[in-house]
């Protein structure tokens, strides 16, 4: 079961609480990515200098999230350089992951705004997750994320919710911001806006695509590549994505293109909530344990043969009006949905 950690006074408080409860959970999170780097030509000793460079731009976009990650580090009793490296993992490699949904009041049977997504990233992580229930003084947010990371998929208190979908292009930048920080900065904020602008901030170390929803009603999809940003509005009340690049301007140095499965699930995603106005949490939880275009289908399970096989880790529905996401640990299809409440 993942465990659910709730943090709540200083920021040094509040990383030391972290990292004691998730101190089995930060050590084989550095355990797996030692392996995944490893088994893509990579070492973790490389993921803790590019942690390094990321420290100046981490101090100029929020010195406290520095503080943080030392006191993780201190409460789990390993390297501050481990924490650092781990919430740059995006930087140093790119997996292809996740189908992600925004859906407006207008197609939603309660008037609610809904957000969500399936977690698509290598099977022998479900040991990493973890979900974050913090308590700060401008509000409250649930993180659903990896032991040791600050940022991740979430809602807060304020009624914004964020996920995200891996896209691949061919550049890495050392010494930039990391996304996960980006994610966590962007989820701090009140306003879909604000959000918005804490997201994109500086110079883009890695491609991703971060949906932010508000339960105003409104949803930006930010594209982010090497030196520009591409931003996606709702079409027939809704934005959904998987692992490609939607905005036209982009698609030349879409490294995905060619890859059918995030074809196929763009198209399957599309096909069951494009256009939809009766849309529901039940039917939402029936999308993300769809298997159209198995094996890899929107519910992904892990193939044998495959040295570190992918799967489906979590799907994750946001009620941003309510304040009540609902969670399947690994696959949906298999596992009910537990409710958790700001």
């Amino acid at each position: 079961m993942v465990p659910v950690i709730e943090l709540s006074g200083s920021i040094r408080e509040r990383g030391l609480a972290y990292g004691r409860a998730a101190r089995d959970r930060i050590a084989f999170c550095i355990s797996a990515y030692t392996k995944i780097f490893e088994a893509h030509g990579h070492s973790f000793g490389e993921a803790r200098a590019i942690g390094r460079l990321s420290e100046a731009a981490i101090r100029a976009y929020a010195p406290d999230y520095l503080e943080e990650m030392a006191a993780i580090a201190e409460g789990a009793d390993v390297e501050y350089g481990d924490i650092l490296a781990l919430n740059n993992r995006s930087e140093v490699l790119f997996m292809s992951e996740c189908t992600a949904f925004a859906v407006m009041p207008e197609n939603t049977a309660n008037g609610h705004t809904l957000i969500g997504q399936t977690w698509d990233f290598l099977h022998i992580l479900r040991g990493a997750m973890v979900i974050l229930r913090i308590e700060m003084e401008t509000g409250s947010l649930i993180l659903f994320t990896e032991a040791g990371l600050i940022g991740g998929k979430g809602m807060n208190s304020h009624g914004l919710g964020l996920t995200l979908n891996a896209l691949k292009a061919p550049f890495r930048r050392k010494g930039t911001l990391p996304l996960h920080v980006r994610m966590r900065g962007a989820l701090e904020q009140p306003a879909l806006c604000a959000a918005y602008n804490r997201l994109v901030e500086g110079e883009i170390g890695c491609p991703a695509c971060v949906t932010l929803a508000h339960r105003d009603g409104l949803a930006i999809a930010a594209e982010m590549t090497e030196g520009d940003v591409g931003a996606l509005l709702p079409e027939d009340g809704c934005i959904l994505h998987t692992n490609f690049f939607l905005t036209p301007r982009f698609t030349e140095r879409d490294g995905n293109k060619k890859y059918g499965g995030t074809l196929s699930r763009q198209a399957r995603v599309n096909q069951m909530l494009r256009g939809r106005k009766d849309v529901t949490v039940d039917f939402l939880k029936a999308v993300l344990g769809d298997h159209k275009g198995a094996p890899e289908g929107i519910c992904r399970h892990a193939q044998t043969g495959q040295g570190l096989p992918a799967a489906t880790n979590f799907g994750l529905i946001m009620d941003l009006t309510a304040g009540v996401a609902h969670f399947s640990e690994n696959n949906p299809c298999e596992n009910p949905f537990v409710t958790l409440t700001l």
